[in-house]
């Protein structure tokens, strides 16, 4: 496991050559309609999209839960703690989207209406509840390994009226078959349960690789994560069965579009 990169420290320093770097602020100097869109509508919201208030009420409970989970991690683990056992409250912090972020996965699936969504990492249903809360009526396929996590998740998704989700716990090893079979063209996956360089580039590439999906969004969390998964971001970006790349340091997005140009863009929120 290489967490090089991923203290504090390290990743303000990242922080901060990405501002210098990063252009297109509210979309200006984006010529391509679907980027410019994605841009303006999405990452800034310019139509105003409204989030439900249920899931905003979902996620400020769980910020402040003082509920205790005991915690099976077969990925990259968390980047501030160890233990086994952890607060709801601290697992939301550290390790769940936060609202800004969580809003612009609402809002892209308001705007992108994907056939379906493929979620690789449930963690404890804050991104879930996003996006399925964007997109209501498709089905949203997810899947977490740790059964404690997984369960407390079903049962906040559930208390929030979010119907149109489908769990599966497990490794990705165990079901990624499976979930692929389900996944149809024109959807969204966000993956954020691997912060590996070899599960990442793999888990992505294996997706490329299914001729049927030709027109797909990937989202990548925690793209700075660690020098590991910053790799795993710029491998995937120079891809050429990626068409656009779009840095926003918390969050990588690729998107799969046959006649678009390959472009990448570092827009800063």
């Amino acid at each position: 496991m290489n967490r090089t990169g991923s203290g504090i420290t390290a990743v303000l320093i990242k922080y901060l050559k990405y501002r210098i770097r990063s252009k297109h602020k509210k979309g200006r100097g984006i010529h391509s309609p679907f980027v410019f869109d994605l841009a303006s509508k999405v990452i800034y919201n310019a139509d105003e999209i409204k989030l439900s208030t249920s899931v905003l009420d979902m996620h400020n409970r769980l910020f402040n839960s003082g509920e205790i989970l005991s915690i099976t991690d077969h990925g990259a683990g968390s980047r501030i703690t160890s233990k086994t056992k952890r607060k709801v409250s601290s697992i939301t912090k550290s390790s769940s989207v936060n609202r800004k972020f969580g809003k612009i996965l609402y809002r892209l699936a308001t705007w992108y209406q994907p056939e379906t969504i493929l979620e690789l990492g449930t963690g404890i249903g804050v991104s879930t509840a996003y996006l399925a809360a964007g997109r209501a009526d498709c089905e949203v396929h997810t899947i977490e390994g740790s059964p404690e996590k997984q369960a407390f998740a079903s049962e906040q998704l559930a208390t929030a009226g979010l119907e149109n989700i489908s769990f599966y716990q497990g490794t990705f090893d165990n079901y990624f078959g499976d979930l692929l079979r389900k996944l149809k063209n024109h959807s969204i996956v966000f993956i954020d349960g691997d912060h590996r360089f070899d599960p990442t580039v793999n888990t992505v590439r294996i997706i490329l690789e299914e001729e049927r999906l030709n027109e797909l969004i990937i989202i990548l969390d925690d793209i700075h994560w660690s020098d590991e998964m910053e790799s795993a971001w710029k491998e995937l970006c120079q891809d050429e069965r990626i068409s656009v790349s779009v840095n926003l340091f918390f969050m990588g997005i690729l998107i799969i579009r046959p006649e678009m140009k390959k472009q990448h863009f570092n827009i800063t929120l």
